[in-house]
């Protein structure tokens, strides 16, 4: 049987190993083409869409305690602490505006495999 210590042991050599495997792939949007950055960052930008639901589920099936108090803090941070104008959806739509990205591809560019990915079941 696993233990907590064993649990953890082997989330951070997994945590570690994805590190590295995620700093190879960020080297190539360094000499990426724009339109392909683009891309990258405009799926990328469904992902962070749905965060703040998810993490509201977390923080709806959590225990009280500490854990559901830092899930429900950075639930607060992603959607602005109020402010729309703060949400990380929106700054991140400020971005994808500022680099050469439509208004209206920010609502109707997801990749079909993105949207398999998002469903909710």
């Amino acid at each position: 049987m696993i233990t907590r210590d064993d649990f953890w042991i082997i989330a951070d050599d997994t945590r570690l190993e994805t590190e590295y495997v995620a700093d190879r792939k960020l080297h190539y949007l360094q000499i990426a083409p724009l339109e392909t950055l683009q891309n990258i960052c405009l799926q990328y930008r469904y992902f962070i869409k749905e965060y703040p639901n998810n993490l509201g589920v977390l923080v709806s099936k959590l225990p009280y305690g500490k854990m559901k108090s830092l899930m429900a803090q950075i639930l607060a941070e992603e959607l602005g602490e109020g402010d729309n104008n703060l949400t990380h959806l929106r700054l991140f739509d400020d971005f994808l505006l500022s680099i050469g990205i439509s208004e209206d591809a920010l609502e109707n560019s997801i990749n079909q495999e993105n949207t398999t990915v998002l469903k909710d079941d």
